[in-house]
């Protein structure tokens, strides 16, 4: 009985008595029937097409199960654990397609974990037959996979003279330098099974941890929820424990990346932000600056990867379950480019993939520090206490708009003509401001949209400054309507699309002058767009 919807490709009736399927737009590359275990062992007719994954029961036609491909995130064959002499090999499909709604009344749906296990056990065929026919699978689903991520085939995995990367001690300790031979528990309400992979992982990470992000949790994240879906997508994670401030740095400014396919963070922006400027640092940086990061949301600051849910519409499962979206986003493997600036403190140097700031906002995120076991509520927390004990700051700002940004600045506060020059070009104002803020994303927390109109790759700044006459009012209101992104149309707000921006003060700037987070000190700060951007794992 075919499916409703297009009538294209409908695959006949072949003579057996199974009635025809609708595959829509899709191409029919493989069809057979299997005992699915994760459906309490009945048999389904299976069906793969260039675009969906089709299951039919044989007991009743009427049962049909569509999984798109693109909701598919490894695939593996597999052998019982306990049953050595069981002819019967396993072909598994790791799906995490969005059926689950997110309240009795909810309209939207967020990706489940949804594995699908089949008994691959033809009659009279011995064991290595059956794995060779499910490994035949296996192969042409992950070949039509991929072609809807043609980056998997682009993209080249880091070359080095030798040597490979070093793990500390500590990944003993939490047992999580995978490999295709560990057995490992697959688990839906019907079925459960001990199996072991003869997937042939294809991808190599290096994933640094820091044990103090967030609530310090990241270890038992990692291991729990993080590593499983990595090794299901086939990837090797070879895994780095920081046991300072400065460690991630200093190991990727030194380590040797031999076939490294990408670094990954669990942790929260900081640790990200350590890891790019490792990177930018090293002798062979403009080579090495390819390599994709990601970053697994476990800290209390995960600015850029909410915006990266933003903008590939990941929002609602990154705001149910950050941890499993931002790991499904690293294990897809997609590659995109995200802005990056580079950051003049007087002689040095550094990238920042988030933003710069100084004043109000720096002020909360730097003395928020003591409330980390809180989480993302000590913003709000010292938000409050900040508001009562208002402080402004002296420094000349000096910008230069983005000339293709056909709209002018938003200023809604009227500034003296001896403060401002050319609009087209360079502007120049020394005073008291409470606050100076950019962002090259949109977002700079997982509920703090700074910039609503930022794309991943659009080559602006999006600066925002409240001058010290504003007022406390004034500050009140902007930090209350970051969450909607409406800050920006107060009185006393100022807001502009730059691509390049200075602050300084003579004897250095005062207050909490911050990059990405970090605290930095300088008497002068510029910042530009990189010419490079950053890339980045997405969904």
């Amino acid at each position: 009985m075919p499916l409703c919807g297009s009538n294209k490709h409908v695959i006949p009736d072949n003579g057996d008595g199974h009635q025809s399927l609708d595959l829509m737009d899709g191409k029919l590359v493989k069809e057979d029937v299997f005992p699915c275990l994760s459906r309490g062992s009945d048999a389904f007719r299976v069906y793969l097409t260039s675009s969906e994954l089709i299951l039919q029961s044989v007991k009743d036609e009427q049962t049909i199960e569509r999984f798109q491909l693109e909701d598919l995130f490894g695939c593996h064959t597999l052998k019982h654990a306990k049953k050595a002499n069981e002819p019967g090999a396993y072909l598994c499909f790791y799906m995490y397609p969005k059926n689950k709604r997110s309240g009795i009344l909810s309209s939207v749906k967020s990706r489940e974990r949804t594995p699908l296990v089949f008994l691959v056990q033809k009659p009279g065929k011995s064991f290595k037959e059956n794995l060779e026919f499910a490994t035949k699978w296996k192969d042409e689903t992950l070949k039509h996979l991929r072609s809807l991520f043609p980056v998997w085939l682009n993209y080249k995995p880091f070359k080095s003279s030798s040597g490979s990367v070093h793990t500390t001690h500590e990944e003993d300790t939490v047992g999580q330098n995978l490999s295709d031979s560990r057995n490992y528990l697959t688990t839906t309400p019907e079925f459960s099974v001990a199996i072991s992979s003869y997937h042939l992982l294809q991808r190599r990470y290096l994933v640094i941890l820091n044990p103090k992000s967030g609530q310090g949790k990241s270890i038992s994240i990692y291991r729990d929820k993080v590593a499983p879906i990595l090794q299901e997508a086939g990837i090797k994670a070879e895994l780095f424990i920081t046991e300072r401030a400065g460690h991630a740095n200093s190991f990727v400014s030194t380590a040797n990346f031999h076939d490294l396919h990408g670094i990954c963070t669990v942790g929260g922006d900081g640790l990200l932000f350590e890891v790019v400027n490792g990177l930018r640092s090293r002798p062979d940086g403009s080579q090495i600056a390819h390599i994709p990061v990601g970053v697994i949301a476990g800290g209390s600051g995960n600015g850029l990867a909410r915006s990266l849910a933003s903008y590939t519409g990941e929002s609602s499962d990154y705001l149910k379950n950050p941890v499993l979206s931002t790991t499904l986003a690293v294990a897809r493997g997609r590659v995109v480019q995200v802005n990056l600036t580079e950051v003049d403190l007087d002689e040095k140097r550094l990238f920042s993939f988030l933003s710069a700031g100084w004043g109000l906002l720096a002020d909360i995120d730097v003395e928020s520090e003591i409330l980390r076991p809180i989480g993302e509520p000590r913003f709000t927390v010292w938000s409050l206490l900040r508001l009562m004990k208002l402080k402004t700051y002296r420094a000349q700002l000096s910008y230069i708009p983005c000339s293709h940004v056909s709209e002018k600045p938003v200023i809604r506060e009227p500034i003296p003509e001896t403060d401002v020059g050319d609009i087209s070009a360079r502007t120049s104002i020394e005073g008291d401001f409470i606050s100076i803020y950019s962002s090259i994303q949109s977002y700079i927390g997982s509920d703090l949209i700074f910039a609503p109109k930022a794309t991943a790759n659009d080559g602006r700044i999006h600066l925002t400054f409240i001058r010290s006459n504003a007022g406390r009012a004034c500050a009140t209101q902007f930090l209350l309507a970051l969450d909607k992104g409406t800050h920006t149309n107060i009185n006393g707000v100022t807001y502009v699309a730059v691509k390049e921006f200075s602050l300084q003060s003579k004897g250095g700037i005062g207050g909490n002058l911050v990059i990405d987070g970090e605290r930095v000190s300088a008497e002068k700060m510029i910042v530009r767009i990189s010419p490079t951007p950053l890339n980045v794992f997405s969904m």
